[in-house]
C-alpha cells in the first residue's frame, strides 16, 4: 500500500510518500519501518505567513500533492487534522491556525483518486531523530549538541528545515498502522 501523509500549515506543507508493503531496514536498526520513496515541503512565498494564505500556496499544495499522487500510484492519503485554539495549551496564535486550516479544508475537499483518512494532531514529527528515515535528517541535527553531546539518533526532533517532512511522515505511517488495524478487526477507521 502507497500513503501519502500530509502535515497542512500556515507556513509550510509537508508530504511524505511510503511504501507500506516493503520493509527495510529502518532507523534505529528496526526492520518493520516503511520504506520512504519521497518527501518535500511546500513552503510559503508570501511576507505574512500567520494570515489567510495566498492562493498561489493553495495552487502549489495541490500540484505537489497531485505529482505524487500520479508519480507513486498513491492508495490512501493521510492528512493531519487540525488542534482547535485552546489558551490552556499555549496555542492561542489563532491566525496561524485558521491559515493551517484553510490549507486543511483545501487538502481534504479535493479528490485525488484515492482514499482518505484523517489523523488526528498531537506529536507527529516529534519522534527521537533515529526513528525517521536519514533523508528526513539533516546534516545539521546529525552534529552532536549541548554540553552532554547526545548523540544526534536519541535526540527529539525539533524545528529543523525537514520537520514538516518528518511530520507528513509520522502521520502516513500512523494511517498504515490503523488500516493494518482495521484489516485485522474488521472495524473502519477514520483518525
Amino acid at each position: 500500500m502507497i500513503v501519502l501523509g500530509v502535515d497542512p500549515g500556515a507556513q509550510g506543507t509537508g508530504l511524505a510518500v511510503i511504501d507500506a508493503s516493503r520493509h527495510g531496514m529502518g532507523p534505529s536498526g528496526r526492520f518493520d519501518a516503511p520504506i520512504l520513496l519521497a518527501s518535500e515541503t511546500v513552503r510559503r512565498t508570501d511576507t505574512n505567513p500567520t494570515t489567510q494564505p495566498d492562493p498561489a500556496y493553495l495552487v502549489h499544495v495541490h500540484a505537489a500533492i497531485e505529482a505524487a499522487v500520479d508519480r507513486h500510484r498513491v492508495d490512501l492519503l493521510a492528512v493531519e487534522g487540525i488542534t482547535e485554539p485552546n489558551p490552556h495549551l499555549g496555542l492561542t496564535n489563532t491566525g496561524a491556525i485558521i491559515a493551517a486550516s484553510m490549507v486543511f479544508g483545501a487538502v481534504t475537499s479535493r479528490g485525488y483518486g484515492c482514499r482518505l483518512v484523517i489523523i488526528r494532531p498531537g506529536k507527529n514529527g516529534s519522534r527521537p531523530l533515529g526513528w525517521y528515515p536519514d533523508a528526513l535528517v539533516s546534516d545539521r541535527e546529525r552534529v552532536a549538541v549541548g554540553p552532554s553531546y547526545a548523540p544526534w539518533r536519541t535526540r527529539t526532533a525539533g524545528r529543523g528545515a525537514l520537520k514538516d517532512q518528518r511530520s507528513a511522515y509520522d502521520v502516513a505511517v500512523t494511517a498504515h498502522q490503523l488500516g493494518t488495524l482495521a484489516t485485522i478487526t474488521g472495524h473502519p477507521y477514520t483518525y
